[in-house]
């Protein structure tokens, strides 16, 4: 028997996947030649080919102990290792097979994803960058490092590896797909949707990048190229959550309703629990809700954080805080705000115009992504990350302005908010805000899964808790599709 020969058609009936012929015959040449470690090694391949990871280990350890230089047995150890959850002994062994072998860049990139799985991204940047320098047009290697970079939030340098990583190997359909995630996070949706066409080019259909695609799509307006995506998502995986439920606030969006229902539907057959599906088939079958679930609020505002200025000022035309504002300083003697609590401060649009007037500006918000852009801003003395609500209930108050612009259309029930500002507040001073107006009693979930108030509610609240009315006036909110969303504000004293 040529062993070398034989150890070759194992190889073809591996990469053929007649394991069980190929485990033949590697326990067929060991029985004749007990010595050769080549034959071991096959023999723990074809165990880990079949998932048994455990007798691949045992095998592969008698290879060494009869060759224990061979790195590529230490190679294929350390990915038995691996796969059977023993992960700090695949450490050493990746480490044992780059120390015999310190070119070889496979271990390199095996030991980096270990590393990024135990949260040692630093690690594993340095490891990548050491086979980039080894080998400096080593597509897999950029690739990875566009991925430790990404989980580190350094999307500029994240974004160039998975370029670098493309132009060496432009069929490396996920980096085109993480490029485009990057873009889209950056606002480049046009850019975006070139990446993610070109990772389905060479991926064919996925319905995570169709998924994604479709919100790209959706960014820029284009609508039905949106629900193509979307409904080729959802065909490919038709238990993907996500995709009916971005189908459904796409048809909701062109008053397709009875659809957009059937697709919130499919979401929580897929996802029971998912909360922002439920909210928007409440908003299309008229249940009215207390307030907007809290992951739906987070989830929504860190996904506007980016383009968040720009599209609410510029394309909706949305200038409430500034009229806000100039109504709460013609309240005042002094001309100034005093001490301000800024609710739902967002990205800091009215921190920003009323800063130079303020002793004292305080910012609480639900998102942490808005949160960060209001940081960029560098005019708040303190930004809080809490509910809104809760935050209310156990803070020790001294604000001469609380203010909400633009927040109460994601809390229908205000009781709480009002109770606590009363309850807590240490000084008297004013409470200002906006609504969406309505004309129906109370508060109502609108079609959109935003809240609207009417006046008649807003008294009956100032009545209970004892706040007065000094100023209401209705006006255009924001525009929305062909027209303008009407407005309320509130000016109250407590």
């Amino acid at each position: 028997m040529q062993v070398n020969r034989e150890i070759n058609e194992i190889k073809k009936n591996l990469n053929q996947g007649k394991y069980i012929e190929a485990k033949k015959r590697a326990k067929k040449i060991i029985k004749t030649f007990p010595n050769d470690y080549n034959s071991w090694e096959i023999l723990g391949i074809v165990y880990s080919k079949t998932k048994n990871f455990r007798d691949a280990e045992k095998v592969l350890k008698k290879a060494l102990e009869l060759a224990p230089k061979a790195f590529s047995i230490w190679y294929n150890l350390a990915h038995a290792l691996y796969s059977s959850g023993d992960l700090n002994s695949a450490i050493e062994s990746y480490k044992k097979c780059i120390e015999l072998k310190p070119d070889f860049l496979n271990a390199f990139l095996g030991l980096g994803k270990i590393y990024v799985e135990q949260g040692g991204f630093s690690k594993a940047e340095n490891l990548y960058r050491k086979v980039i320098d080894l080998k400096e047009n080593y597509a897999p290697a950029h690739y990875s490092l566009g991925l430790v970079l990404h989980q580190l939030g350094r999307l500029e340098e994240a974004e160039k590896s998975y370029k670098k990583s493309i132009i060496l190997d432009p069929k490396l359909y996920q980096a085109h797909s993480n490029r485009a995630v990057i873009l889209s996070t950056e606002g480049k949706f046009t850019e975006a949707i070139t990446s993610y066409e070109e990772a389905l080019s060479y991926s064919g259909d996925n319905a995570y990048m169709l998924n994604n695609l479709g919100n790209a799509y959706e960014a820029v307006g284009k609508i039905n190229e949106a629900i193509i995506s979307y409904q080729k998502a959802a065909t490919i995986e038709p238990k993907y959550a996500d995709a009916h439920y971005n189908l459904g606030l796409t048809l909701e969006k062109l008053n397709r309703d009875i659809e957009a229902k059937k697709h919130f539907r499919l979401a929580l057959e897929a996802k029971s629990d998912f909360e922002d599906a439920k909210h928007m088939l409440s908003a299309l079958e008229g249940i009215t809700t207390p307030s907007a679930p809290l992951a739906y609020v987070k989830n929504l505002f860190d996904g506007y954080a980016k383009n968040f200025d720009n599209s609410l000022v510029n394309a909706l035309e949305y200038n409430i805080p500034e009229k806000l504002s100039k109504l709460i300083l013609a309240k005042t003697q002094t001309r100034s705000y005093g001490a301000v609590l800024d609710l739902g401060c967002g990205t800091g649009l009215l921190g920003n115009l009323i800063k130079d007037r303020c002793e004292y500006l305080e910012g609480v918000d639900i998102s942490p992504m808005m949160l960060d852009k209001a940081r960029e801003k560098k005019v708040y003395d303190s930004l809080e990350c809490m509910n809104i609500t809760n935050y209310l209930a156990q803070a020790n108050m001294r604000f001469d302005n609380i203010v909400a612009t633009d927040v109460f259309i994601y809390i229908g029930e205000l009781s709480q908010i009002f109770k606590s500002i009363k309850k807590r507040s240490e000084i008297s001073g004013h409470f200002s805000f906006s609504t969406e107006h309505s004309d129906k009693d109370e508060y109502y979930l609108e079609k959109t899964g935003r809240y609207s108030h009417s006046r008649h509610y807003i008294e009956r609240l100032c009545l209970e808790y004892r706040f007065e009315l000094k100023h209401f006036q209705v006006q255009n909110l924001r525009k929305e599709k062909s027209g303008y969303i009407k407005g309320g504000l509130y000016i109250l004293s407590f």
